[in-house]
């Protein structure tokens, strides 16, 4: 049998599309090597002599790769000894944000704990300063290499900013989440709760390990395939009817065939950019979008709502017992019970890491927090994988009069903030709430 040329082609497109997703799920491997030994990547050697500390740090390259050395003291509060790694100038950061994860084989020794920090420095166009490294934004882990596998890869989403450092800077909450796409720096240190004594950290390798293109790019190149071949065929259509019948009506609803079409894949790609890959919850920009409406409508007809951000308690503790794997899998049975047990008005997302956020319009103060105190119950008796026994914390918020959106966001986070203080597993109101004036 002879295939026609249409038929030829979707055949030749699904062998693609088969290619592409096999390259992607085995292959497609991009991994960018950071060469402690070359002069390509400069190192600073830094120790807490320069803040009053006597803490002494010593750096060489040996046989089995490069050794920092530490001497520690606690004559200063916060000990210190670390190396910084220099990968690119401030007017020409590299962006690493597609990467996967960072494959470090370390070795740690020394008396007592071995934690070990890494940090990356992004030189954010909104908040850093030429010069002032103070001012880069601090994205770390925190690891004891003698407990986690050898090499050991640490996901990029694992990486936080630490509050001090957001603080330190009067950043709002919305410029509070991680950023690698502009990064500078690289540093190792010596990390919390170790002991006075000389410790060494034997760094033998440092690799970033992603995908040449995104899962995103992947699956936007099948998708335009797609488009373009059903717009190829659905043309063809249109020239063979304009043959065989010679009519502008047939035409014309071909065209509108096509036009709905692309239009639908349009709605779908838009959705998809608001929803989280993990957990299919909204994600920020998602969430922003519903809180700009809810604000304006606020300002216009002063409607309530309220705003609670829900935090899972101890959720760290579950990716380093349990593993990643198991702690998505959380993430993603939390979100679908919190879904499950909302108003199909309110709105629910994902905020960052373990965090998450419910917008609740046409909501007071004290229906809201009504709603975070059932599902906080509802939480605590769901059956968990692996019977974890999983609580969260919940921060209550209700617009005031002509309030903003981080005035809102920052009193809801501060009461969340107050009940994690507090003891976790618990509902807080913010403190300064006002009642809206009717109208």
């Amino acid at each position: 049998m002879r295939l026609s040329l249409p038929d030829k082609s979707l055949i030749f497109l699904l062998m693609v599309t088969i290619g592409l997703i096999t390259w992607y799920q085995k292959g497609m491997e991009r991994i960018m090597a950071i060469d402690l030994a070359t002069p390509e990547f400069p190192i600073h050697l830094i120790d807490d002599r320069g803040v009053g500390g006597k803490s002494v740090a010593t750096f060489e390259t040996t046989d089995k790769g490069q050794v920092l050395a530490c001497q520690l003291s606690k004559e200063y509060q916060w000990p210190f000894c670390e190396i910084s790694v220099k990968l690119a100038e401030d007017d020409n950061p590299v962006d690493i944000s597609r990467f996967d994860f960072i494959r470090v084989r370390m070795k740690a020794s020394g008396p007592g704990i071995q934690n070990v920090k890494t940090y990356l420095l992004n030189y954010g166009l909104e908040y850093s300063r030429p010069g002032n490294s103070n001012t880069r934004k601090i994205n770390q882990v925190q690891y004891d290499p003698s407990k986690e596998s050898y090499p050991l890869d640490i996901p990029l989403k694992s990486f936080a900013v630490p509050p001090w450092w957001v603080n330190e800077m009067g950043l709002s909450p919305l410029q509070a989440a991680p950023e690698l796409d502009r990064v500078t720096h690289l540093q190792i240190a010596t990390g919390d709760y170790r002991s006075e004594g000389y410790h060494e950290l034997l760094i033998e390798s440092i690799e970033l390990h992603g995908k040449w293109l995104s899962y995103g790019q992947v699956a936007s190149i099948i998708i335009i395939m797609w488009v373009a071949f059903g717009f190829l065929v659905l043309v063809g259509n249109i020239i063979a009817a304009q043959r065989s019948v010679s009519s502008e009506r047939k035409t014309k609803e071909v065209l509108q065939d096509i036009n709905s079409a692309l239009s639908i894949e349009k709605i779908e790609l838009q959705e998809q950019a608001n929803r989280d890959h993990l957990t299919g919850a909204l994600n920020r920009m998602g969430l922003r979008s519903h809180l700009l409406h809810l604000i304006a409508r606020n300002h216009r007809d002063k409607s309530r709502f309220s705003l609670i951000f829900i935090d899972i308690d101890h959720f760290k503790n579950i990716n380093d017992s349990y593993g990643h794997d198991l702690g998505d899998q959380v993430l993603q049975d939390f979100a679908q019970l919190v879904e499950q047990k909302i108003r199909v008005e309110y709105f629910f997302g994902r905020w960052g890491g373990e965090e998450f956020v419910l917008l609740c319009p046409d909501t007071n103060l004290s229906q809201a927090k009504k709603v975070a105190e059932n599902l906080r119950l509802i939480i605590l008796t769901h059956k968990w994988p692996e019977g974890l026994q999983l609580s969260a914390s919940f921060g209550v918020a209700e617009i005031q009069k002509a309030e903003d959106i981080s005035s809102l966001i920052n009193r809801a986070d501060s009461a969340l903030y107050l009940a994690k203080s507090q003891g976790r597993n618990r509902v807080v109101v913010s403190s300064d709430t006002q009642p809206i004036e009717e109208s």
